[in-house]
């Protein structure tokens, strides 16, 4: 018969030792799962700004498009962009539809808030004008119209195919990328 000779003190509960270790093994599954945590949340980070960057690219793309394709002519100054088009208001009715009238619309870089925003205005053969800010962290824009000959404050026909490209800030406030947008208008 084995008889076990050890004493027992009649004590429940872990030692220093055991403590220590569970601790220490505690610790290391809670720093990685803080690592894993912000790499998610990095790369969920990195997936929204993409959405953004699309949403911001299309919402862009229609605004200009509504403007270029229904532009008679175009004129280009330093610091803007200006179409003679038709425009859209409400037109206050119940329905609240939309009324497309003759109007001079102007797209230009300006400083809001210490970003530089595109805004678009618009001016009615009437005197009712309207402005929105159409792109945050925008640097300018500019008219390509397929020849040398644009110049500047001069208002021309619109051509068979014109192209706009809008000059975004980079990180460190100088210009960065460039969005581009091709129409063909005939």
């Amino acid at each position: 018969m084995n008889v076990d000779t050890r004493r027992t003190s009649g004590r429940k509960g872990l030692t220093l030792v055991e403590l220590t270790v569970a601790l220490a093994i505690a610790g290391m599954l809670a720093a990685a799962t803080l690592r894993l945590t912000g790499r998610l949340a990095r790369r969920s980070s990195l997936l929204d700004s993409g959405r953004r960057e699309a949403c911001l690219t299309d919402g862009l793309r229609r605004v200009l498009a509504c403007d270029v394709l229904n532009a008679e002519s175009f004129c280009i100054t330093r610091d803007a962009l200006s179409f003679r088009t038709h425009a859209a208001l409400s037109s206050g009715g119940p329905a609240g539809g939309l009324a497309s009238e003759p109007a001079e619309v102007v797209y230009r870089v300006v400083q809001v808030g210490g970003a530089g925003w595109l805004v678009r205005g618009q001016r009615m053969q009437d005197g009712r004008q309207a402005a929105e800010l159409v792109c945050r962290g925008a640097a300018g824009i500019s008219l390509d119209a397929g020849d040398s000959k644009t110049q500047a404050g001069r208002w021309r026909p619109m051509p068979d195919r014109v192209g706009v490209a809008v000059r975004m800030a980079g990180a460190d406030g100088k210009t960065g990328r460039e969005m581009s947008f091709a129409y063909r208008l005939r």
